[in-house]
């Protein structure tokens, strides 16, 4: 079953993976790339509301992350 909580968790741990790796990433910048306003983004990042699904295709198509991974949990990062 796809769980809205578990997708965003995930979302936020990948987005928390390529600040963590880029240092010189800042959040804003990353917000802007993958198209969110940076108080959404805040949001987001808090737990306080949940990636839509054009966040979270910029997030796999700018970062290679693996969709199955992201949407479902299987597969690596």
């Amino acid at each position: 079953m796809v769980d809205k909580i578990d997708i965003n968790n995930r979302t936020i741990r990948a987005i928390e993976y390529i600040l963590d790796s880029r240092p010189y990433l800042s959040k804003s910048a990353l917000a802007d790339e993958l198209g969110v306003k940076p108080s959404k983004f805040s949001e987001i990042l808090n737990n306080r509301m949940n990636a839509g699904t054009d966040t979270i295709a910029q997030l796999c198509a700018l970062y290679s992350f693996n969709t199955s991974w992201l949407l479902l949990g299987e597969g690596p990062m």
